[in-house]
């Protein structure tokens, strides 16, 4: 009897840890699925994106294809009316010779006429080649700021299409690597299981596994019966939420993390260089649920100033919590490379701030830092921006 109880408990045990790694291998194949959802939209988006600025730059090719054949025209016009003129003067030099040549006062008269006509018509069309004159003067000022703006357009036109064109690059190998992921992940995920998360991840845009917080569900925000919470909390059946019927899993926000692994993700912003800088933080868990978050605003300061600042900001509310392990992801090669020892830390105004950051390291123990894409760092860097805006739109109401 103690035998079957014994294989009883082990088998339960087995049962236990199968479905928790099931349920992890769903968080982060959910993860995968909703990188590659965003990778996708980007990638719809940034050819529309250049698009419009083709169609910019098309407004502003025409604009100064017709400014200079506006120009072409007026001096196709004032070379006619100059022609016209020498021509006109030529005339009025040989009706004037034939002055000396009549022999009545009759051919005279008629004479001094024609000549008085030719005079006329020299007046005119000098009249005519002083306003071609101005209009083309006006032409050629329209022309250079035509010039101008377009020249302006075109190099911030070369520079953000070449920028976009490398942005696309890249989200394709993120693509890439994530779909190999996703595909290790399905793998490993059991066919029914795989085929109810497909399932409701499709009619729940795209989330089908959720945090459960004090009996309210953080899909659909919903309380669910407090006998399905408990037993939630068991773990040993992977339970749907009544209301929205995605796969729940319950999540102690006042105890250690699950594993006990903190995400810390961070990014510096700066509008210029030096500029009004912000600072960005976010951890997480290791289901991927924010734990704590915050951005700062910094003054005036440099990119990797920022950058360095929102590490120590990071790291300081990671230091508060309790972690066996923190890994930090940052988008600054620069920054990682740096705390790595990859790259000497010259600059005399980051030195004492890599000083703080290893004071911190020291603190927190175990940790790990990896460079990841700007796409994956997107939260951080929201809060540091939000942080800078909040300070300057106060300063233009103040203005």
């Amino acid at each position: 009897m103690h035998q079957i109880l014994v294989h009883f408990f082990c088998l339960h045990e087995r049962k236990e840890k199968s479905l928790k790694e099931q349920l992890l291998l769903l968080i982060n194949l959910q993860k995968l699925d909703l990188a590659m959802s965003r990778i996708n939209i980007k990638k719809k988006e940034l050819p529309e994106k250049m698009a419009k600025m083709d169609e910019d730059l098309a407004v502003f090719t025409t604009g100064l294809e017709a400014s200079r054949k506006r120009l072409d025209e007026l001096n196709k016009r004032h070379a006619e009316k100059e022609d016209k003129l020498r021509k006109n003067i030529e005339a009025l030099k040989k009706t004037k010779d034939r002055l000396f040549e009549v022999k009545t006062n009759k051919e005279y008269q008629a004479i001094l006429k024609e000549i008085e006509q030719i005079e006329k018509k020299n007046s005119e069309t000098e009249d005519e080649i002083i306003v071609t004159l101005e209009e083309m003067d006006q032409a050629k000022v329209a022309l250079k700021l035509r010039e101008k703006d377009y020249e302006s357009y075109r190099s911030k036109y070369d520079d953000e299409r070449g920028k976009i064109e490398g942005e696309l690059k890249n989200l394709d190998v993120e693509l890439l690597d994530c779909q190999q992921q996703s595909a290790d992940f399905r793998k490993k995920v059991r066919t029914a299981l795989l085929r109810r998360y497909e399932t409701i991840k499709g009619i729940n845009n795209g989330l089908a596994v959720i945090s459960v917080w004090k009996e309210v569900c953080d899909g659909c925000h919903m309380n669910i019966p407090p006998q399905l919470y408990i037993e939630l909390q068991k773990s040993e059946e992977l339970l749907s939420c009544p209301n929205c019927h995605r796969i729940m899993y319950w999540y102690d926000r006042e105890k250690m993390v699950p594993e006990g692994i903190l995400h810390l993700y961070t990014d510096g912003a700066c509008r210029g260089n030096p500029g009004h800088g912000g600072a960005g933080f976010v951890l997480t868990d290791g289901y991927g649920n924010v734990v704590e978050k915050g951005g700062k605003y910094l003054g005036i300061c440099t990119n990797n100033v920022a950058e360095y600042q929102a590490l120590i900001l990071g790291l300081g509310a990671a230091a508060r919590r309790p972690c066996q392990q923190l890994l930090i992801h940052l988008d600054s090669e620069l920054l990682v490379n740096q705390i790595k020892g990859t790259y000497r830390v010259k600059n005399p105004n980051l030195k004492p701030l890599m000083e703080e950051v290893r004071n911190l390291f020291s603190r927190i123990g175990n940790y790990t830092v990896e460079h990841v894409p700007r796409l994956q760092n997107t939260l951080a860097d929201g809060l540091a921006n939000e942080a800078i805006n909040r300070v300057l739109t106060r300063k233009s109401h103040v203005v």
